[in-house]
């Protein structure tokens, strides 16, 4: 049976996934690390009212090891993590297009049902557990770069460009909003919104409606979400989740869709440049320094701006700092863990990185399954009630248990449960799952 499996995947060479040994190590360590960071994001959002994207200062009653903490994922974790990840993104189709023209393959139907899956899987992920889904948005920008990755380096550079002055133009439109219009965390209700025993979501609509709530920055908004998500039933959370994941969508598309689609062009950028190869490494140094003395110091003016975040000013330097220095500093990341990777190919640390970032999708659900599962009404129920350090630490112990799964699990199989039915869709045809009969499986 291995046999024949494997002789169909060689007959059909022209649409075969790419081989195991193919791989680029690089990548996959530091995809392992980006999911990694993200997690020591997403965490706080898992475990406390959405409305503390809004909040830029520690909280009040914060202890000493708990301001650090918030000062530390402030500044070297969010918005520095997803840009490391969209990058590589952006590094796989391209890999994924050279490959199949190399092989003279056809190279639209794979990469389309590849995406389409890839939302569909965001959006159950979004509905069902976690609301920060990133997925489908990947899914929805990757059709556009499905189309982009095929021209030149030139244009890939012009195009990158482009949607780096778009990101400036709409920071200054957001600036001249918030000088004209007030910035919308100022906004308050006409009077107090009594909150009473009845669903949470009801009384949300009602509020709303009545313009006593005026969105997630609200006391009552985060009460209602903290019971609905703390306490259940179920369906309640599954309305608040839709809610938070309609108003993250919109943002995320229309505010972050340009700085997204650039990182997908530049993670192309980085494969046609040779820059994984490990006699590449005076690049990726330079990239490296470059990236932490420019990323550094926009990560640090980026956090003292967020405290100030209802003022004019503040909204156009947290903009630039934000959506540009946070994908400069997550270049310093990238250029030290590829220096890294390339020569720590038997590190056990990396080891694991690669591990968890060889089976990417599966390790990322699986981190908001436990993640949520700590502060859930179907888990411990712990929603709102940990501390900023407490929370990294649970991200960190989350994290392990993750990594060590990949481990063990790639030891037997080729890829992940989610991966392997991420390459039935995309291939249209049931690859061999066990280690030893997939020696020419796709690679991500």
């Amino acid at each position: 049976m291995a046999e024949s499996a494997t002789q169909e995947i060689r007959m059909d060479a022209k649409i075969a996934p790419v081989g195991l040994n193919e791989r680029i190590t690089s990548i996959d360590v530091v995809r392992g690390v980006a999911l990694l960071g993200i997690l020591l994001v997403n965490i706080h959002y898992m475990g406390m009212p959405s409305g503390i994207f809004f909040v830029g200062n520690p909280p009040a009653d914060a202890t000493p090891p708990s301001t650090a903490a918030w000062y530390f994922y402030r500044t070297f974790c969010e918005g520095k993590f997803y840009p490391l990840f969209s990058m590589l993104f952006g590094a796989g189709l391209a890999i994924q297009f050279e490959r199949a023209r190399q092989r003279g393959s056809n190279w639209w139907a794979a990469p389309f049902r590849r995406v389409i899956a890839l939302g569909f899987f965001g959006l159950l992920h979004a509905t069902l557990l976690w609301f920060g889904d990133i997925l489908f948005l990947y899914a929805l920008v990757g059709f556009v770069m499905i189309f982009l990755v095929r021209l030149s380096t030139k244009w890939l550079v012009i195009a990158a460009g482009v949607l780096v002055l778009t990101t400036l133009a709409m920071v200054a439109l957001s600036v001249l909003m918030t000088a004209f219009g007030g910035h919308f965390t100022e906004q308050k209700p006409a009077q107090e919104f009594v909150l009473d025993e009845r669903p949470p979501l009801t009384q949300l609509f009602d509020g709303l409606n009545g313009r006593l709530i005026t969105g997630p920055w609200d006391g009552a908004w985060q009460e209602l979400e903290t019971r609905s998500l703390r306490d259940g039933p179920y369906l309640q959370a599954v309305g608040f989740r839709a809610i938070n994941w309609s108003m993250m969508l919109a943002f995320m598309l229309f505010g972050g869709g340009p700085v997204i689609l650039a990182l997908f062009l530049f993670g192309a950028i980085l494969v046609r440049m040779q820059f994984f190869a490990p006699d590449n490494a005076v690049v990726q140094r330079r990239v490296a320094v470059l990236g932490w003395t420019i990323g550094l110091a926009c990560a640090i003016v980026s956090v003292f701006a967020h405290q100030h975040q209802a003022r004019a000013w503040a909204v156009g330097v947290l903009g630039v700092t934000h959506s540009l220095g946070g994908p400069i500093l997550s270049l310093g990341y990238l250029g030290t863990l590829v220096l890294w990777a390339n020569q720590s190919r038997h590190n056990p640390v990396a080891v694991a990185f690669s591990n968890a970032g060889r089976m990417a999708l599966s390790s990322y659900l699986l981190c908001s399954f436990i993640g949520t599962a700590i502060f859930y009404h179907w888990g411990l129920s712990w929603f709102g009630q940990l501390s900023v350090a407490e929370r990294l630490l649970a991200a960190m112990g989350v994290y392990t248990i993750v990594a060590v799964f990949a481990t063990v699990w790639l030891r037997f199989f080729a890829f992940g449960p989610m991966e392997w039915i991420w390459r039935t869709v995309t291939y249209l045809r049931f690859p061999p799952v066990r280690r030893r009969d997939a020696a020419t499986t796709l690679a991500v």
